[in-house]
């Protein structure tokens, strides 16, 4: 009787283990379950394609107008869907772990006979969104003038153009701009597109942020190596609120000095701080970490110096040729190094002495100076350009003029005495002087190396993000929003991404709506382009380090 109470008590505490592990088992994903339906009818509609972003995912309802998304991470995610006969209409989710979120989306009918068509039924600006577009479609046999209306009681929306004409068979993209800065709450507003005698609705909504403060540095990391005696790093405050205070401390080392050691930023600055390096009391190779923190949040800078002379390992080589898609060293021609053979040429321009002795090009500060390729080169997804630079100063620096439409992208330039990027000709032509620039220090009148490595809906879904390196150092990082579907295919006016008719180093821009940039004197060496890769800052250095002057 003993053997078999033992016999039960093992059962029993066997099943209760399991049942218990069982219980534990969690489930880290979620789940999208919806419906398209008639926006007019309630109609349940069929063989509707609904595609899912960030992930790439597509499915196609059944006769019950159903379909799903399984196994999701969680975060913030746009469904869009697609009939044909149906205006697309988009929708933002945030899909939670373990739970079963509602897609439910509506289609609008295009009218057999309309001659206006928008692109889009609703835009959603969600959390993070500032900058939307839609098109207005004229599939009509003669032209018409269109205006936007509803906007009298909408003091968060900035859209441009509100009026124009689309010819027959054309279409007209309308960039819709969100002022979060008057967004207190969550907002919903529906617009009119009007054009002869015909009015599509747009419905307009927007989620407020929840307001922070953040801070970030541009570098982790600050190698003085044999060379340097004086390194800076920047504080930025990144978030949408207020001022951050901050402090540097965990100095415990008497061979760097650290200034300022507290501040103040506010809302979108930086904050520089200097590190100098006493190379007298450097032996060998040292090592120190140093403490930033600010607004709740702690950042490590580490800090390594090695004493000046002695030999060191060379470091890894990297094959820095792969995907180099053009190369230019302007020795007395503008031809192209690799297979790609695109012969670039030289308007008011000079080849003069280099910084390393060979050739470089000289572009002087005139309106009909430029060097001119005709090739988009950086107006991809992915892409990175370098280049020897001296004399820079305020004003324009290189542009991408788009096919088509003939206006400017891609925009390089110099704003009291900090570079600025700008990818799309909305932005470049209403929010220009909002856009933020790089931070850096001072390019002055000697030879630098900078390097712009740039992508667009890959680190961060809706937006171009863009590294600066100067001098083989990474310094900062800026982005800029752009619409997805916007850059889908089928949006020829719209897109900006392989749509680039040529690229102009020099001269000026200042198209209708654009910002005049006038022509900066500079000069040139060294141009290095990958239409399709994105350079890792290893590669950065080591272009750096073969090419500068020892």
């Amino acid at each position: 009787m003993r053997i078999l109470n033992v016999r039960y008590c093992c059962f029993f505490l066997f099943v209760f283990l399991f049942a218990a592990c069982a219980k534990d088992e969690v489930d880290l994903t979620g789940r999208v379950y919806g419906k398209v339906t008639d926006t007019s009818t309630g109609e349940i509609l069929s063989n509707v394609t609904v595609r899912l972003t960030p992930g790439g995912l597509s499915r196609t309802t059944g006769s019950d107008g159903t379909f799903e998304f399984q196994s999701l991470e969680s975060g913030q995610y746009e469904l869009q869907a697609q009939k044909e006969g149906y205006t697309n209409n988009t929708k933002l989710i945030n899909v939670e772990t373990g739970k079963t979120i509602s897609g439910d989306i509506t289609l609008t009918p295009i009218k057999a006979d309309a001659k206006l068509v928008l692109s889009v039924s609703t835009l959603n600006f969600g959390v993070k969104n500032t900058s939307l577009s839609f098109d207005i479609i004229n599939r009509g046999t003669t032209k018409f003038n269109w205006n936007i209306s509803g906007l009298e009681n909408v003091n968060w929306l900035e859209i441009n153009p509100s009026t124009g004409t689309v010819e027959a068979g054309k279409s007209h993209a309308i960039q819709v701009n969100l002022l979060r800065e008057r967004l207190t709450e969550s907002k919903e507003a529906t617009i009119l597109i009007n054009a002869d005698k015909e009015s599509l609705a747009l419905k307009i909504t927007a989620e407020a942020e929840n307001k922070s403060s953040k801070i970030a540095l541009n570098t982790n990391v600050l190698n003085f190596g044999k060379d340097y005696s004086s390194l800076t790093f920047d504080i930025k405050n990144i978030g949408n609120a207020g001022n951050v205070n901050w402090t540097v401390s965990g100095i415990d080392v008497d061979w760097i000095k650290v200034t300022p050691k507290t501040g103040t930023t506010s809302m979108g600055n930086s904050s520089t701080v200097k590190v100098d390096l006493d190379r007298t009391k450097v032996i060998g190779s040292m090592s120190t970490t140093i403490l930033v923190e600010g607004d709740g949040e702690s950042f490590r800078v580490t800090i390594n110096a090695e004493e000046a002379g002695g030999d060191t390992p060379d470091p890894p080589v990297i094959d820095v040729t792969n995907g180099l898609y053009a190369y230019y060293t302007f020795e007395d021609a503008i031809m192209d190094q690799t297979e790609t053979e695109l012969t670039g040429i030289g308007i008011g321009s000079s080849f003069v002495d280099s910084y390393n002795g060979t050739k470089a090009l000289k572009i002087p500060a005139k309106e009909s100076a430029y060097l001119s390729i005709p090739d988009g080169l950086v107006d991809q997804k992915k892409m990175s350009i370098s280049f020897w630079v001296k004399g820079l100063s305020d004003g324009h620096i290189f542009h991408v003029v788009r096919k088509e439409l003939n206006d400017n992208m891609f925009v390089l330039a110099m704003e009291n005495g900090f570079l600025k990027f700008v990818v799309t000709h909305y932005n470049l032509c209403y929010q220009y002087s909002k856009m933020t620039s790089f931070v850096h220090n001072s390019l002055g009148d000697a030879w630098h190396m900078v390097t712009l490595v740039s992508d667009f809906n890959d680190t961060t879904y809706a937006t171009i993000t863009t590294r600066l390196y100067v001098d083989g150092i990474y310094t900062d990082q800026i982005t800029e929003s752009d619409n997805p579907f916007s850059e889908s295919e089928g949006m020829s006016d719209a897109k900006h991404y392989n749509r680039g008719l040529k690229f102009v180093f020099g001269g000026k821009i200042g198209n209708q709506y654009e910002p005049s940039l006038s022509p900066v004197s500079l000069t040139i060496d060294n141009l290095r382009v990958y239409k399709t890769r994105m350079l890792s800052a290893d590669e950065v250095k080591q272009i750096y380090n073969s090419e500068k002057v020892r």
